[in-house]
């Protein structure tokens, strides 16, 4: 059964600080760190359970470190900002007493969106999940956007900006 927003600001009081949408309704089919990676069909964490989905190469622990490790493996580089630049996805990684816990993946419009377990898809403030039970961000990770979305100005001109 689909929550309502007073229902998951009650597990996320920081959401009350700013709006926040429910974007998309509960699918069991795929998590947080899936949706991060790109993927809506499969289960992404390093507990070996059946459906769970982690990579040969990534390292089958629930640490930070195997968490960057994954995301490095799919192309993401730490960087120092989670301002939006339109020639870059961003991801950000929640832990809690230094345990992962969550994934939030940056959209076109510099909005967040979360996939909340098996539950609903909801768009927020980066900080909006924070001082829950997903702890706080730990790092901020961006890719390339494909070439194809991004014109060749914009992205000369990020590069230039840092």
């Amino acid at each position: 059964m689909a929550a309502t927003k007073a229902e998951i600001q009650a597990v996320f009081p920081e959401l009350a600080r700013d709006d926040f949408s429910i974007t998309s309704y509960e699918d069991a089919r795929y998590n947080c760190i899936a949706f991060a990676c790109g993927d809506s069909h499969r289960w992404w964490w390093p507990v070996k359970r059946h459906g769970n989905y982690w990579p040969n190469e990534v390292p089958l622990e629930e640490s930070v470190s195997a968490f960057q490790t994954l995301f490095e493996a799919v192309g993401y580089r730490k960087c120092r900002s989670a301002r939006l630049q339109v020639s870059f996805e961003r991801i950000a990684l929640f832990a809690k007493g230094g345990v992962p816990t969550h994934a939030a993946k940056q959209m076109r419009d510099g909005s967040w969106c979360s996939k909340l377990g098996i539950h609903e898809d909801i768009t927020h403030a980066l900080r909006g999940l924070e001082h829950s039970e997903y702890g706080s961000v730990v790092f901020v990770m961006r890719r390339a956007t494909p070439a194809q979305k991004v014109g060749p100005f914009i992205r000369w001109f990020e590069r230039l900006i840092g």
